[in-house]
């Protein structure tokens, strides 16, 4: 790994650190959440307060707060995965993906944005396509807002993500419309994760994180245009002047929380001033996290005139988990949770 990089990251988590904003097992978050994140932070993480270099450069296949398929090689070179019953349902699973993908006619944007290296994941290869679980829900996103909005934003654009994970969708995004300006909020330790994806995936780039951050009170649009990417932590999120934000994306994020830090999110000026908003959550969080109540109804999704999409998730049909061995040769998809998708006016 580069040495300078590692330092840099390092200086990041030492400034988050001494801010107060490293993770503590959050009580805004649900538990199954909390003990899922706290598993990440151990093992990217020293006990000295150091990042683990070879836990950072293979974050994807280790799957540092964020699941993801394939959990195996996927190479037909291994004969265990013909006959093995979990990895045959990654397969299938993947391959499924791909099927929807194609059915919705966002299959050229695999192609043009096949899955990086970065983190070293085990990469399904199908048809010419390089792409894992995570990486197709993303694809799947940027379609959804290709048909609803692509037309309706102006090319210089301000997003926001509310738990942006490793930066997927923002870098994606970005990619598909290069004037536009990206805001991604999430824990500072996912946020080095972030760093470390968008410096290798996209060099060159402008990003700004909670050095830059730390300084400015109140966050205009004119300090967000100055960027590419700004890595937030939650902490700063509430100094997001109204209307420095013209979209409003959430992945999964959302539910994962308990009420009063959605409110926080779906309340703040930011979000409320914001012209468009793109969101796939769990119809009922409390399906997926016992000690969460936030269902549907509470999001601002509800005037008909304003609404340009609004279906079942077809990108969220399977867990991250991979297929349950039912006999030494068939296995059993689990199906998830249902999500809804909304894209629409705020």
């Amino acid at each position: 790994m580069d040495s300078s990089l590692l330092k840099q990251l390092e200086s990041e988590l030492d400034l988050s650190r001494s801010q107060g904003h490293v993770y503590s097992h959050g009580a805004e978050h649900t538990g199954r959440w909390n003990d899922w994140f706290s598993r990440g932070q151990q093992s990217l993480v020293r006990e000295d307060g150091r990042l683990a270099p070879d836990v950072l450069r293979d974050f994807r296949k280790l799957r540092i707060f964020t699941g993801d398929n394939p959990v195996h090689d996927p190479s037909l070179r291994n004969p265990l995965n013909l006959v093995h019953p979990r990895r045959r349902g990654e397969r299938a699973l993947l391959r499924r993906c791909l099927e929807i993908l194609e059915d919705c006619g966002y299959d050229d944007l695999l192609r043009s944005y096949p899955s990086p290296d970065v983190g070293n994941p085990y990469l399904f290869e199908h048809k010419g396509h390089r792409y894992t679980h995570r990486w197709f829900k993303h694809i799947y996103s940027l379609g959804l807002l290709r048909k609803t909005l692509a037309d309706r934003l102006d090319p210089g654009f301000t997003a926001v993500d509310i738990g942006c994970a490793y930066g997927i969708f923002s870098s994606l995004l970005q990619q598909e419309h290069p004037g536009s300006h990206h805001v991604l909020v999430d824990l500072p330790e996912q946020l080095l994760l972030a760093s470390y994806f968008l410096r290798q995936y996209r060099p060159g780039a402008r990003i700004a994180g909670v050095r830059e951050l730390s300084d400015q009170q109140s966050i205009t649009r004119e300090f967000l245009e100055s960027f590419d990417f700004v890595l937030m932590p939650p902490q700063y999120y509430d100094r997001l002047e109204p209307e420095s934000s013209d979209l409003i994306t959430s992945f999964a994020a959302l539910g994962e929380l308990k009420r009063s830090f959605f409110d926080y999110y779906v309340n703040a000026p930011v979000f409320r001033s914001a012209r468009f908003l793109a969101t796939a959550n769990p119809v009922n969080s409390a399906s997926m996290f016992s000690d969460s109540d936030v269902t549907v109804l509470d999001y601002p999704i509800w005037d008909p005139a304003k609404r340009l999409h609004f279906d079942v998730a077809r990108a969220f049909f399977h867990p991250y988990s991979y297929p349950k061995a039912r006999t030494p040769f068939f296995y059993e998809m689990k199906k998830f949770h249902v999500f809804f998708e909304y894209v629409g006016e705020m």
